[in-house]
């Protein structure tokens, strides 16, 4: 009988040699170490130059309840202020701002006016969605809150990398997806209480402050808004009088809680 001795070692030997090499990846290939520092001077700067902005965006929205398909005039300054008139055929349909806390929806063709302690069911009432409106206007800039880079962390899934802030003191909770060979931000997931939806860019929106988004969509499992950015431009210097709604004793006024 043979000895099965002199493969063995041939076989060992063989091994141990495999285990020194390095497997070789192309270049383009190789995954970039994350950390955060690699990311929050982009994402600053970014937010930073988008903190205040005009924009001109087509809007289309299903519901269950209801199909909209309008144009709107926003102008941001965030966080405190954001101002959306909406428009169908030429005529307002909606007017909601959000001033220091103070948020109200003018509705022309019932002459009322709606205000709410939540700005996010003043957008529901308009649109279907239930978002707050400076993280709406976030979302438009394709930036995240300064609240959120004091804390965030960022791990890497399969091809994309993840990026968790903590919970917001309202309840509010992201999940940011990026992309990291350009940095771009691809995805946001968004949750609060009974609401969960995804907010998609398509493309996937750089973190150079010249990139913004073209199309937007936010998507539950009840409702889709489409929302197309035409034109939008930094701003400064913007006067705090535009963000108040001055109606007459004609209109009627309407609480909607929170």
């Amino acid at each position: 009988m043979k000895s099965s001795l002199p493969s063995f070692v041939v076989l060992s030997a063989l091994l141990l040699f495999l285990a020194g090499c390095t497997l070789l990846i192309p270049p383009g290939e190789r995954p970039a170490r994350v950390s955060v520092t690699e990311w929050l001077p982009a994402l600053r700067e970014h937010s930073e130059h988008w903190s205040a902005y005009q924009t001109r965006v087509h809007i289309r929205a299903q519901t269950p309840e209801k199909k909209l398909n309008m144009s709107a005039v926003i102008l941001a300054k965030l966080p405190d202020q954001f101002r959306l008139e909406a428009f169908r055929l030429g005529q307002t349909v909606g007017l909601l701002t959000m001033n220091h806390g103070q948020s109200s929806l003018l509705v022309p063709s019932e002459r009322v006016l709606y205000t709410a302690a939540k700005s996010e069911v003043l957008i529901n009432h308009l649109f279907g969605i239930s978002l707050p409106l400076d993280a709406f206007g976030y979302a438009l800039s394709a930036s995240l809150p300064p609240d959120q880079l004091g804390n965030l962390q960022i791990f890497r899934q399969g091809t994309s990398l993840i990026g968790l802030p903590k919970t917001s003191p309202d309840g509010w909770s992201y999940e940011w997806q990026f992309l990291s060979m350009p940095q771009a931000i691809e995805s946001a997931r968004v949750k609060e209480g009974n609401w969960d939806y995804e907010i998609r860019y398509d493309p996937p929106v750089g973190l150079a402050v010249q990139d913004v988004p073209k199309k937007i969509t936010f998507t539950s499992t009840q409702w889709q808004v489409d929302v197309t950015i035409q034109e939008i431009m930094a701003v400064r210097d913007v006067r705090d009088s535009v963000f108040h709604t001055d109606v007459g004793a004609e209109i009627l006024r309407v609480n909607l809680g929170s």
